[in-house]
């Protein structure tokens, strides 16, 4: 009773059948040469993205810095006015007083 192939009856076939080994290897050489300029391309491809990434990145800190100055422009001129708007009120006091003090 034989229950199937045995291992010495049993072969895979050639992965490349009928082509000698100089065509193999020119095709294995052209296969690695197509990869290595796929590779080459998709290199340049991260380079040019970390490169737009890096810009985006100057461009977003730049933005930060100039929305800080901003920020701090606003505070100062709010002061300012608070300021004036105090050394006004005092004016306006000073003069109510120097009205009655004529009166």
């Amino acid at each position: 009773m034989r229950r199937g192939p045995t291992p010495s009856s049993f072969r895979l076939p050639p992965l490349w059948p009928c082509r000698d080994a100089e065509t193999q290897q020119t095709e294995a050489e052209a296969a690695i040469a197509n990869l290595t300029a796929a590779s080459n391309e998709v290199k340049a491809s991260l380079a040019a993205e970390q490169a737009v990434s890096q810009e985006l990145r100057d461009t977003l800190r730049a933005s930060e810095r100039k929305g800080r100055e901003l920020l701090e422009v606003e505070r100062r001129e709010k002061d300012a006015a608070r300021k004036a708007g105090d050394m006004l009120e005092r004016l306006l006091q000073a003069e109510k007083k120097a009205v009655a003090a004529l009166q």
